[in-house]
Formats: C-alpha cells, sequence, structure tokens
C-alpha cells in the first residue's frame, strides 16, 4: 500500500488562500486604498534571500498605500535599496546571532548542496530547523519586541512560514496574518 503525505499540498492551499485574503486587504482600486490602506509588520526569517522577497512585497505594499514595516535582527545586513526604501525598518535584539550568520548554518548549507542522498538532505533539513527554532525561540522570549510590536497596532502581518512562530506571532498579537515561504510550519 502506497502512503504519501498531504502536507505539502495542504501547504500550498494554505498559502494561495493566504495570498488571496492578502490581496483583498490591499486592492488594486486607488478608489479602495485610499479607503483601505493598513499598517503592515513584514516579518521574514532572517536570511538574505528571504529579504529579498519581503523587501519586494514591502516595496509594491507601500505603492499601494499601505505603511509597511519590515522587521528583522539588528545584525542583518539588508540589500542597499530595501535600506533605503521608504519601508520603516524595524530591528530588534537576539541573545545570539541570527541562524544564518552561523558557521553551523554554512556547514549545512553547503552539505546540502552537494549532498546527492536524499536521507542525508532530510537530516540536513532538520539540523537546519534546529537552528530556525532556537532563534524563533528568542524572538518570542524577547519582551521588548513583543511590547514594540503591541504598541505599533498593525492591521496585518506577513510572516515566513519557515519559522516556527509563524502562526504564534499573528496569534499573540491579534492580528490577521498571510504565510509567505517554501515550507509550512510544524
Amino acid at each position: 500500500m502506497m502512503h504519501f503525505n498531504l502536507l505539502p499540498s495542504i501547504c500550498v492551499w494554505i498559502t494561495l488562500i493566504s495570498v488571496i485574503v492578502m490581496s483583498k486587504f490591499v486592492t488594486s482600486s486607488s478608489k479602495d486604498i485610499q479607503a483601505r490602506n493598513g499598517k503592515v509588520l513584514l516579518f521574514p526569517v532572517n536570511m538574505g534571500s528571504h529579504f529579498m522577497y519581503f523587501g519586494t512585497l514591502g516595496e509594491d505594499l507601500l505603492a499601494a498605500g499601505n505603511d509597511v514595516t519590515l522587521a528583522v535582527a539588528a545584525e542583518a545586513k539588508l540589500p542597499t535599496h530595501i535600506e533605503h526604501s521608504n519601508m520603516t525598518i524595524m530591528r530588534y535584539n537576539l541573545n545570539d546571532a541570527p541562524f544564518s550568520k552561523k558557521k553551523e548554518f554554512m556547514r549545512i548549507m553547503v552539505q546540502m548542496t552537494l549532498s546527492t542522498s536524499f536521507w542525508e538532505l532530510m537530516e540536513l533539513d532538520e539540523s537546519m530547523r534546529g537552528l530556525v527554532e532556537l532563534e524563533a525561540q528568542q524572538v518570542l522570549e524577547n519582551q521588548t519586541l513583543l511590547e514594540t510590536l503591541q504598541k505599533e497596532q498593525f492591521d496585518f502581518i506577513v510572516i515566513d512560514s519557515i519559522t516556527p512562530i509563524s502562526l504564534t506571532l499573528p496569534y499573540n498579537l491579534g492580528i490577521p496574518y498571510a504565510l509567505i515561504g517554501a515550507m509550512c510550519p510544524r
């Protein structure tokens, strides 16, 4: 009997539904934008490629008339065009360096690139998740950050689905959300 995992297809549908909900929040009619612009928080995982994607999304949301804040670790190196955009950059402290700046992360990335074994890739993915989970825990333990996010009174959050806090953070803030990314939270 063949078994397969439905989680990937469910994740695709959840992401599509989230994007549809977000598109309703940010409509293309300039008349609606004036009436419905909002305060949007973008919360990517602390990694260069994710900054690029969320930065582009932020620029589009700004063009639609929204106030946009991009939250990143204090040590994060953002691309110049994002640093100099009109979106607000909110930097927060972690007790440790962002996972993407650790030697362990680089070792895992190199091994993933060179690996030809499915099982080794699964092990490496699990190691990568461990690094992401440690950072997510630091975010949830950062009371200064959580209080700042509450005070800002965001209307909507777009959060990276790779992070384990992708459902917890919007719930704690009490705001609607969209998950964007290649993976679903566990």
